[in-house]
């Protein structure tokens, strides 16, 4: 049987358990498609091809002792490659994405690998799959927006529920099935970027429309990640957009019916067998 590990890295900081999602959608999609899935904590396997997230995060801690990859593993890339100038450790991780594999979800990224010289990436489009075997409780009137509230966000949230009177909840650093209930039975999902023109942040838009629950997101500087998306998502590019929401409410539907992450994984299983990692 062909074997697999998922690898995250840790982090004692408030935001360790944000690829819980995307690690256990890989894992379920994978073993539908008859491979068995292995998962590691900072422990790098030599036995089998490594899917490594969070690889960033020993960039971000200069004390941290760097790990080096061997040649079986490609890195799961979810985190912007153009804010060198917002976050300073960006700079070094993009240099030593050049030499190893990079499965990514942004066009923008990509191209930024591309001129760096790394010739082994691949773009992964996220599709649905039910994230939760709950049957949760009916919507209510609130939206709901989730993630670290940081300079950039503060004032777009502060006009939504000050000037809007938008009946907007913050949910901070809040994870797992409370989180989930939250999502699930709002309004809709408020998406905002953590930085100023940074790229659309697709995995937080996946998460609320495989739970059910509309988006309505900042544009983000990806414009062909925004096409990829648009007819999933309402877009807002001025404080104007704002006021003139309506929410979709169809588009979980035609997403969870058009679009599938199962099939996604089959795209990534290909694109592994071309890397020809070990097994």
């Amino acid at each position: 049987m062909r074997e697999i590990c998922l690898v995250e890295i840790s982090t004692n900081g408030a935001y360790s358990a944000v690829y819980v999602e995307l690690i256990g959608a890989l894992s379920t999609a994978l073993s539908q498609l008859g491979v068995q899935v292995h998962f590691e904590l900072d422990r790098i396997r030599h036995d089998m091809p490594c899917l490594v997230f969070a690889w960033y995060r020993q960039f971000i801690d200069e004390q941290r002792p760097l790990q080096k990859l061997p040649s079986n593993c490609v890195i799961v890339n979810l985190a912007p490659l153009s804010g060198v100038e917002k976050a300073p450790w960006l700079e070094r991780y993009i240099k030593c994405l050049k030499d190893t594999p990079v499965l990514d979800y942004s066009h923008n990224n990509v191209e930024i690998l591309t001129r760096i010289g790394n010739t082994q990436n691949s773009l992964f489009k996220f599709g649905y799959l039910p994230l939760s075997a709950f049957q949760f409780p009916s919507k209510n009137l609130h939206y709901v927006f989730y993630g670290k509230v940081n300079e950039h966000r503060i004032p777009t949230l502060k006009y939504l529920r000050e000037e809007l009177k938008m009946p907007l909840r913050i949910l901070h650093n809040c994870w797992g099935h409370e989180r989930d209930l939250r999502i699930a039975t709002a309004k809709a999902t408020i998406n905002i970027g953590k930085f100023d023109a940074s790229v659309l942040e697709v995995y937080r838009i996946w998460h609320s429309l495989c739970l059910g629950t509309p988006v309505i997101s900042e544009r983000g500087g990806d414009e062909k990640l925004v096409q990829d998306w648009q007819q999933y998502v309402q877009f807002v590019e001025s404080k104007n957009d704002w006021m003139k929401i309506e929410v979709d409410h169809t588009a979980p539907g035609r997403y969870a019916a058009q679009t599938s992450f199962l099939t996604e994984t089959e795209c990534l299983l290909a694109w592994l067998d071309q890397l020809k990692l070990c097994r």
